[in-house]
């Protein structure tokens, strides 16, 4: 199994943040070195600028990446996808993130999916951060508000740490 290493950038934290970023925003690292969301061109200045970085650090940290051989296969490979959880206010929808007790376990969307299937609510979307993430989180996107009781049975899986309700 092949995780996602960051090895390369031990003792460069802003090469490492920098690569978290473009990672977990799906941003493609192209064989010439440009950035891209899918097929928008993406300036290095914008990302160094989120991260708080020098454009230079973005420049090294892509080059790493292109002379590395596993690194290089991730990240030219990488897509942007849509993101419900800001707009599904405007939808209808409700929302809400689970914290799971051991993000490293098995079956916590199995549970909660089952959970939500039981009241006989359909799903939207739903996000799982990777465990090797800091803080990571599952985030469901359902048709409507989420039910009071719900949040009783959810909170009761022995997978679930916590619930927070966005909408």
């Amino acid at each position: 199994m092949f995780m996602l290493d960051l090895s390369l950038f031990r003792g460069k934290p802003s090469q490492r943040k920098v690569a978290l970023f473009l990672f977990r925003r799906g941003i493609r690292v192209a064989s010439d070195g440009g950035l891209y969301a899918n097929d928008l061109s993406v300036a290095y200045s914008s990302v160094a600028k989120i991260n708080s970085v020098d454009s230079r650090v973005v420049k090294s940290t892509v080059k790493a990446v292109l002379e590395d051989d596993k690194l290089r296969a991730v990240f030219e490979r990488l897509r942007v996808g849509v993101d419900l959880r800001e707009v599904a206010p405007e939808l209808g929808f409700g929302v809400f993130m689970v914290i799971p007790e051991d993000a490293s376990g098995r079956g916590i969307i199995s549970q909660v999916t089952g959970a939500l299937a039981k009241e006989g609510l359909g799903i939207r979307q739903v996000v799982a951060d990777d465990p090797m993430f800091e803080d990571p989180q599952l985030t469901v996107v359902i048709e409507k508000r989420i039910p009071p009781k719900l949040i009783d049975v959810l909170l009761n899986l022995s997978c679930v740490k916590k619930i927070v309700v966005l909408n």
